[in-house]
């Protein structure tokens, strides 16, 4: 009978998904990852509640001028929605996390993550959409500026 190679290449798992790394114990989070995600949702609740406070001043503060300078108020406006969504995904994304804490498996770690990812990618588009409005606004300023001659 011939002994293990010790020089041989590390064999992977064949029922593993290609490119996926085997989980230390299937099924069940590292401590590691829970110490991380437990020290992360301080942090996401309280983005989250500032995210609902900034929306609610702002939705205030549009009201309010909506009966000096109307059209100002409804921009205001349009902002108080467009700063609620994310922060209505940090708020699912602490309460998973919560939830991760008391069950660590790897099905709750999956809808944190998942919850993460809402956030960053409505993040991404709002931020690619300001990109192309300064764009936009920029262009427009110069092409006002050059009728002005």
């Amino acid at each position: 009978m011939n002994a293990p190679n010790p020089y041989a290449a590390p064999q992977t798992d064949p029922t593993a998904a290609p490119g996926m790394w085997p989980m230390p114990e299937a099924g069940i989070v590292t401590a590691e990852v829970l110490r991380s995600m437990r020290e992360t949702r301080p942090w996401v609740k309280f983005l989250g509640i500032m995210g609902f406070i900034g929306s609610g001043l702002m939705v205030l503060g549009g009201l309010g001028m909506m009966t000096t300078v109307g059209w100002m108020g409804f921009i205001y406006l349009l902002m108080a929605t467009l700063y609620f969504f994310p922060a209505l995904h940090l708020h699912r994304y602490a309460r998973s996390i919560a939830i991760l804490v008391a069950n660590p498996m790897t099905v709750t770690l999956e809808d944190a993550l998942r919850h993460q990812k809402s956030f960053w990618r409505l993040t991404g588009i709002m931020t690619l959409c300001v990109l192309v409005l300064y764009g936009l606004a920029i262009a427009g300023g110069i092409a006002y500026g050059l009728m002005m001659l």
